[in-house]
């Protein structure tokens, strides 16, 4: 059985917003693409965060566990890219999925946000060792939200661990961004023009001022551009990653002048 995506709007209110609606038609789950040889090794959120038990059921979305068995082919690599494009879901597979980014050993963790970091999925890009995002990416944080069903005293504990939820989160921001608590609370709460729930969404250029982000890409030059098309039909999708990642560097920052 199979479950629309627009069913999980009523699980995660958040995800009726347009602007991460507009980006669910072109998610889905890839898995890690991985050369045994390979120095550099790339991982793949491309999806709603779900339960293991909404994975198995219908067959949507991806779990922590799901993204364990990724990061379990990155073990030892040199450096890990995280590639993100997903409007978050369950927070608490978020804080599993960090934990084992956290606990992946690798030379460098590299989240690279390629489309949407939303909501939890941002919560996973605070376990990498930077943060790096596409000119035309976006970064959105909330404040944890739900729902239930019970008496007042279980709405009461319910609303309990939303705060504890938001003070987690709120923790991990300020880690990251040097931003103070009530700062970071202010742009989970906010509510912009237009949107639906509460949070900040935030461009590449706005992510990295505020500190969410460490670096916003370049775009390749036509150069790299006319390798990436001269290796694509031959090289392994570790090596175009590579070959790109390469030509990225040499454009940002370019060898230092040896004339005499």
């Amino acid at each position: 059985m199979k479950i629309n995506r627009s069913d999980l709007s009523a699980a995660f209110p958040w995800m009726a917003d347009p602007r991460v609606a507009a980006r669910l038609s072109t998610l889905s789950r890839v898995d890690a693409r991985v050369d045994k040889k390979a120095e550099v090794v790339d991982v793949y959120l491309y999806d709603v965060i779900v339960t293991p038990e909404i994975e198995a059921l219908f067959g949507v979305g991806i779990s922590a566990q799901g993204f364990r068995e990724q990061l379990k082919q990155a073990d030892g690599a040199r450096r890990v890219n995280v590639h993100i494009n997903s409007p978050g879901g369950d927070v608490d597979q978020g804080k599993a999925m960090l934990s084992g980014l956290r606990s992946l050993r690798a030379g460098e963790k590299v989240a690279v946000v390629e489309g949407l970091a939303a909501s939890a999925a941002t919560v996973v890009a605070m376990g990498a060792d930077r943060v790096v995002m596409e000119p035309e990416a976006v970064f959105m944080i909330h404040e944890a939200s739900g729902g239930m069903w019970g008496s007042a005293a279980d709405h009461e504990k319910f609303a309990e661990i939303l705060r504890m939820d938001n003070a987690a989160v709120r923790a991990l921001y300020a880690k990251k961004t040097g931003l103070d608590d009530g700062r970071i609370a202010e742009l989970m709460a906010a509510q912009e023009p237009g949107g639906t729930v509460p949070g900040t969404y935030m461009d590449a250029a706005r992510a990295r001022e505020l500190g969410f982000a460490d670096e916003v890409l370049a775009p390749p030059t036509k150069e790299a551009a006319a390798a990436f098309r001269a290796t694509a039909s031959v090289a392994t999708p570790n090596q175009i990653a590579v070959k790109l990642a390469f030509a990225r560097s040499r454009q940002q920052h370019p060898p230092a002048d040896r004339r005499g």
